[in-house]
């Protein structure tokens, strides 16, 4: 397959992932503004327990080549960035006889947590198509739905649950309300509600106070204008989650990894 650091475009395209893979005398050919992102795309490829191998060049570059200056040091902090353990460091010289030219070979390790689910994670977390995906957001709001309200996911099969999408929003609200009351910004330029795509009037009202903290939970009683405002609220947090990082949360190879079907009011699905 024809394909160039640091897109791999071809290649993710494929959903394939790989036990070993070596760049071999490639690196010091990356421009090192390309670097951080080429190395996202090749971990993206590894499996779990994976193994990736460089061989970095040192030395003068040869004319019309388009080198540039490498170090183990760039490769032990891209590896601290993603994960990856560096199990072995090696200096040899340079096989041609070049006394200019050294090398150096270095092995790193993707740990292997044992269910598949942390290259996943690292792909959704990394993959960099859309920035302003709300998509860590909902990975912390369904962390605080597993861990707080495991009793309401229904089995779907061998690999996935079906999940309420009110339940999601609630702890989405539970979640940003705090951050954005105190001012901490969401986004680049961002500070308060303006600019967040869910922070709409029912958001607002939750922000003035229309409903307490602690009536923000499964089981809450409200009426009137409190009721109005947490049901609005929910209305334009699930239409975000769905509109955005359920849409761009993808494998990689394409394929939305928490699709929300709204044909049955309330239910969203996620993996297991």
């Amino acid at each position: 397959m024809a394909d160039a650091l640091p897109e791999l475009g071809g290649l993710l395209r494929t959903g394939l992932s790989f036990e070993v893979i070596l760049v071999s005398a490639v690196w010091q050919h990356l421009h090192p503004s390309h670097r951080p992102r080429a190395f996202r795309k090749l971990v993206s490829l590894l499996k779990p327990g994976g193994l990736q191998a460089l061989t970095l060049r040192h030395g003068p570059a040869e004319p019309g080549r388009g080198m540039h200056p490498v170090s183990l040091g760039e490769i032990e902090g891209l590896a601290r960035d993603h994960g990856l353990a560096v199990i072995r460091r090696a200096d040899a010289l340079d096989s041609l006889g070049r006394p200019e030219v050294s090398w150096t070979s270095v092995a790193l390790r993707l740990p292997d947590d044992g269910t598949g689910a942390l290259p996943l994670l690292r792909h959704v977390i990394l993959n960099d198509q859309k920035q302003s995906s709300y998509k860590l957001g909902l990975l912390r709001a369904l962390c605080r739905a597993a861990d707080g309200a495991a009793g309401l996911a229904q089995p779907a099969g061998d690999a996935e649950v079906v999940l309420p999408l009110g339940l999601i929003a609630l702890h989405w609200l539970r979640l940003y309300l705090p951050l954005v009351r105190a001012g901490l910004p969401q986004g680049p330029g961002n500070q308060g509600p303006d600019g967040l795509g869910f922070a709409g009037p029912g958001f607002r009202a939750l922000l003035a106070g229309a409903v307490t903290a602690a009536d923000l939970r499964i089981g809450s009683r409200l009426s009137g204008a409190a009721a109005q405002a947490l049901h609005l609220a929910l209305k334009e947090a699930t239409k975000t989650i769905a509109v955005m990082p359920a849409t761009y949360m993808t494998y990689p190879n394409g394929g939305p990894i928490l699709p929300v079907e709204r044909g049955r009011p309330g239910a969203a699905w996620a993996p297991c």
